[in-house]
């Protein structure tokens, strides 16, 4: 999976670089009207072609809006309904569907990889903890330096055995010591998923996940298969404000961030799982606790090094399993971003305020610039 760096720095970077030319009346009935004004502004300035926002608050329906266009040479415009890549918010899925294995008794996230792959290089060191909250030392695929050879071809077979065998040889740290983002580590997960459960990764997350979570227009990304109201994803032309170009295609993955899915869905996904319809209250606290390397020392200070490296209107920036324990805006939220070729993804939940939050964007980097607006119309600060 080819996808952009991307830190709650560089997100609120982009945001603070451009603001919507209006300010919000900071009250409950303007909500819609101010969220709705910022994604239009977004679009109208060129910033993405198109942009799907889902949002949900306490005991109210979900609310989808769509702006711009979902194909540029057909005209097809944006709805709650046009289907996005979503990248690495793909994660949360993996990682819910390895707790949901462990419930059954199928697996123990504090178990070896080599439990699974005995010929795996130090795999006696790495468990699927180090696996989920990206601590394990595994080399990504993506950053890493890998030759683009040797990313793989989902698609076949013997491209998922020449990625796996290729990763075994790289190690960036001793497991358990730091944390480094790692889209091979979800990979190796996805592996796992479906070494024990006997089904393929996107067969098991879909009867156990997808579907009973109300979720039928997510899939697996696949170029060759006739997707209704699937968006074309673009790059900006940086010398003309507001054209595009159609971005490269940005590859194949399934656990790491394969993924298709809806504003829609995305909603309902969030409240299936911080529902608990989904997993037990176990589970889910193990998703959405902070995660320490050895030191004891939690991953977030490891990964941004310290306060003065943080976003400015974030004061806690942490990593679960498949999500992003943060506080921002004086909010708790659990959430996670996504980008790849052309798309970008941002979900949020935020468990005390009791509100939900999606963007998604056919653009690189499109729903960026909307990242800190967008939090603070929907959270009224």
């Amino acid at each position: 999976m080819r996808e952009s760096a991307r830190t709650l720095r560089q997100l609120t970077a982009a945001a603070m670089a451009w603001r919507p030319g209006q300010v919000w009346q900071r009250s409950p009935g303007d909500r819609s009207h101010n969220l709705a004004s910022i994604a239009a502004a977004a679009v109208r300035d060129g910033h993405a072609a198109g942009l799907a926002v889902g949002y949900c608050l306490p005991i109210k329906q979900p609310i989808t809006l769509g702006y711009g266009k979902a194909n540029l040479e057909t005209g097809s415009p944006v709805n709650g309904d046009t289907v996005f890549r979503i990248a690495s918010c793909t994660k949360q899925f993996t990682a819910a569907a390895i707790l949901l294995l462990a419930e059954r008794g199928k697996l123990a996230v504090d178990d070896s990889l080599s439990t699974f792959f005995s010929d795996f290089p130090r795999g006696d060191e790495v468990t699927l903890h180090h696996l989920l909250t990206h601590t394990s030392g595994v080399r990504d695929y993506v950053f890493g330096g890998l030759p683009e050879d040797d990313w793989p071809d989902w698609q076949k077979q013997a491209g998922r055995h020449r990625l796996l065998a290729r990763m075994k040889t790289l190690y960036d740290f001793d497991p358990g010591t730091h944390w480094a983002y790692s889209n091979s580590g979800y990979a190796l997960l996805g592996e796992v998923i479906e070494c024990v459960s006997g089904e393929s990764w996107i067969d098991f997350v879909t009867e156990n996940l997808l579907l009973p979570a109300g979720m039928f227009a997510t899939l697996l990304e696949d170029p060759a298969r006739i997707v209704p109201r699937r968006a074309a994803g673009y790059s900006r032309d940086e010398n003309k404000r507001g054209a595009f170009r159609n971005a490269p295609f940005g590859g194949v993955s399934i656990a790491e961030g394969g993924l298709c899915s809806t504003a829609g869905d995305l909603l309902r996904w969030n409240r299936a799982l911080y529902g608990g319809r989904l997993l037990s209250e176990a589970s889910l606290r193990s998703m959405t606790a902070v995660a320490t390397i050895k030191d004891g020392t939690p991953v977030g200070w490891a990964h941004f090094g310290g306060d003065t490296e943080r976003s400015p209107f974030v004061t806690q920036a942490d990593y679960g399993y498949g999500l992003e324990i943060s506080r921002m805006l004086g909010h708790r939220v659990f959430w996670h971003s996504g980008g790849i070729n052309g798309f970008n993804a941002i979900m949020l939940h935020f468990p005390d305020a009791r509100a939900d939050l999606v963007l998604l964007a056919n653009t690189d980097n499109g729903a960026a610039p909307i990242f800190e607006p967008m939090l603070r119309a929907l959270l009224l600060v």
